[in-house]
């Protein structure tokens, strides 16, 4: 009885997990894609799936190197919840295969980076 109350609860926060990262791809790709995409290039799926949680990440933006860097960083507007919980598929970022970006976060001390395809790749496959 308690194994099976177990599975029914793992089970179950398993779908609801999966519901919110469709829910995240639905800013790019229709349900149609997604669901094709899962059945015919699992990989795939499972590549925008990463890159969701691994492909990018907020830190302090580096004021000493802030005049060396200009031309190098973008700005971008995040509300804090944006940036507690950021969707890279929301605001339209095309991700390099070799090349880092960098976004100046509100005009202030926070950077947000997105990983190039080979580091998250390299990520994904360790």
């Amino acid at each position: 009885m308690i194994l099976m109350l177990g599975f029914v609860c793992f089970t179950t926060a398993v779908a609801q997990k999966s519901n919110d990262v469709d829910k995240k791809l639905l800013a790019k790709y229709s349900q149609s894609d997604l669901d094709k995409m899962k059945n015919f290039n699992p990989e795939a799926y499972n590549f925008h799936v990463r890159v969701l949680s691994n492909g990018w990440y907020i830190t302090d933006f580096p004021k000493q190197k802030a005049q060396q860097s200009k031309g190098r960083y973008t700005d971008i507007t995040l509300t804090q919840a944006e940036m507690d919980d950021f969707n890279i598929y929301q605001h339209n970022i095309e991700l390099l295969e070799n090349d880092y970006q960098y976004f100046r976060v509100n005009g202030g001390e926070k950077m947000l980076v997105i990983r190039s395809i080979d580091h998250i790749n390299q990520l994904i496959n360790k």
